[in-house]
């Protein structure tokens, strides 16, 4: 992924930029590649300005895609809805506006953490979480950094495609084991397949 030369993130606040920030360092991405547009804070809803931003956004990497190798990462909080139900809502701003939704051949990654950002960053630390309920913030942002490998909850199919639009090859870390999650498309179908290689002791065992 390091041939990237600009991938924007658009995210609700800087919890969320800080996430995806260290993953996008893990999956190889130079970090000076990364140009992030943050909800700025007291102007409303976080989710509000991204849905309201990202047809601008995606006119601007359709723009340069040719030209360069850039890409398009949002996130957006489900909340209180489905995972499916923000990714219908960021494709009727589009359709609202005239453009076509993101085609499967573009690098436009949405990730939509449900409950929220935070869900996953708990569960990574190895907390017992669930969708639903509403975890604290914490006071500082990079608490994610080391722990930004690990497998995610229930919504991690919407983040296998997501990677799988990025193209990505995502090294994997927790307490039972060390893999690669390598995520290609199949041309002849819309599907994501995934492989999980475990190493062995004969193979030199973890690192």
């Amino acid at each position: 992924m390091n041939e990237y030369t600009k991938i924007v993130v658009l995210c609700e606040d800087r919890q969320q930029e800080v996430f995806a920030r260290h993953f996008l360092v893990a999956c190889g991405i130079e970090k000076r590649r990364i140009y992030p547009d943050i909800s700025p804070k007291g102007t409303g809803s976080g989710e509000g300005y991204v849905r309201n931003e990202y047809p601008r956004h995606v006119i601007s990497y359709r723009r340069i895609k040719n030209q360069m190798n850039a890409a398009l990462v949002v996130l957006t909080d489900a909340d209180q809805l489905e995972v499916e139900e923000r990714l219908r809502a960021l494709a009727s701003v589009l359709t609202s506006q005239g453009l076509p939704d993101r085609s499967p051949d573009e690098r436009i990654g949405i990730f939509v953490p449900k409950r929220h950002i935070e869900t996953w960053i708990y569960y990574l630390m190895g907390e017992e979480v669930n969708e639903e309920d509403v975890y604290p913030h914490f006071q500082e942002p990079s608490v994610c950094k080391s722990s930004v490998q690990e497998l995610l909850p229930t919504s991690v199919i919407n983040l296998c495609r997501t990677l799988r639009r990025l193209r990505c090859t995502v090294l994997v870390r927790n307490s039972n084991a060390f893999c690669s999650c390598i995520l290609s498309n199949d041309s002849s179908s819309n599907e994501f397949v995934v492989t999980i290689i475990r190493p062995t002791k004969e193979a030199g065992g973890l690192p």
